[in-house]
């Protein structure tokens, strides 16, 4: 085996009579690495063995993540999908909420509910008057449920007014 001087000058190296050293080393009084080129070229070609299998394992390690993101990737489309589909559903509800409350209240201005259910109001809270409840009573004296504890006053602030003055 050469020697690295001589490799890396191309040229040929011949070992010394009587020597273990080649004789372009022995001629220089240079150091002669000829002997290690053997052991060094046996541990660099296991350490390439070495580098290859890393290499495998880390290119499989890479494929399993890649795999594993495209199946995340998978996963949120079809969330993503489900959601959309949620909020378009959702948007439809809302637009037949409206329309369908729209509808319901033309059709009580078009019977005239809304007139006999005020005049019944009216009258209700003309009833209250004469007995003596005041505008703003304490619900909960009637012992009502609490859910209508916070019921507002009998008469609004404009109907109040109004009512003093007749």
């Amino acid at each position: 085996m050469p020697y690295t001087r001589c490799f890396r000058a191309k040229r040929t190296c011949r070992m010394a009579e009587g020597a273990k050293t080649y004789q372009g080393c022995k001629n220089l009084k240079r150091p002669c690495d000829g002997l290690v080129v053997a052991s060094s070229l046996k541990r660099l070609s296991d350490q390439h063995q070495e580098w290859e299998a890393k290499e495998e394992q880390a290119s499989d390690a890479l494929l399993g993540l890649h795999e594993k993101l495209a199946q995340v990737q998978a996963e949120v489309a079809e969330a993503a999908g489900h959601l959309s589909q949620i909020h378009a559903i959702r948007k439809k509800v809302k637009e037949r909420h409206v329309e369908t409350f729209s509808r319901g209240m033309q059709e009580l201005e078009e019977d005239d509910v809304l007139p006999a259910l005020d005049a019944h109001k009216s009258g209700v809270i003309g009833d209250l008057q004469f007995q003596g409840v005041e505008n703003n009573p304490d619900w909960a004296s009637f012992s009502i449920s609490e859910e209508f504890a916070d019921l507002s006053p009998l008469l609004g602030d404009s109907q109040l007014v109004s009512s003093r003055g007749s």
